[in-house]
């Protein structure tokens, strides 16, 4: 006697899922980018404005809670390639011309540039999955407090102010002086002078 058949399954009408397009940024690291050197005066600029804190007061302002709020008004403009405010917050119009910073930046090249222009900041880690680590500056002159580090994946950095009206203009103005810093090629190695990022 015949053995039966198994009867065939349904074909699955659901389509295949295509990959998604890779992330790119506009600031990557190259491979060997022979005689493209930093810029040591910026960084030397850099902490004359800034300068880190403990790993004890990183802890204790990560308790306290910081606001992307500042961030959010922080853009990066195709025209002129430097970092600017918008008083409208993100999404921007079309017209502003502007980058995220997330989309210009990755967190982890981000985070490895201020490494480079702080080599002696202290990374806290937080136990958020959302928000895993970030370095802590003090801005010299005002004495406010800026985190830089990651969210979600992607480049962020913090500050206490919930409104841009409560940023003393300098902080303000010396934050887009260290954003143009970490997405330009003027952040140095501290060793090698080369573009931080770059594989010698």
């Amino acid at each position: 006697m015949a053995s039966k058949r198994a009867p065939k399954r349904p074909r699955s009408k659901l389509k295949p899922t295509p990959p998604s397009a890779p992330v790119r940024h506009l600031v990557e690291a190259f491979y060997h980018r022979k005689g493209i050197k930093g810029d040591p005066k910026a960084a030397e600029r850099m902490r004359m404005l800034f300068e880190p804190i403990s790993a004890t007061q990183s802890r204790k302002a990560a308790k306290e809670g910081l606001s992307t709020h500042v961030f959010h008004h922080t853009c990066y403009s195709m025209a002129t390639k430097r970092t600017r405010i918008v008083a409208q917050g993100h999404p921007w119009p079309s017209k502003v011309g502007a980058q995220h910073l997330t989309r210009v930046i990755s967190s982890s090249l981000a985070m490895y540039r201020t490494l480079c222009l702080f080599p002696k900041a202290a990374v806290t880690h937080h136990n958020n999955n959302d928000q895993p680590f970030s370095i802590y500056l003090r801005h010299i002159t005002t004495g406010h407090t800026i985190a830089l580090g990651d969210m979600q994946g992607g480049f962020r950095f913090f500050t206490a102010q919930t409104t841009l009206k409560k940023v003393p203009k300098t902080f303000l103005r010396d934050i887009i002086r260290l954003m143009d810093v970490l997405v330009s090629d003027r952040c140095p190695h501290p060793q090698s002078g080369l573009v931080a990022g770059l594989v010698a």
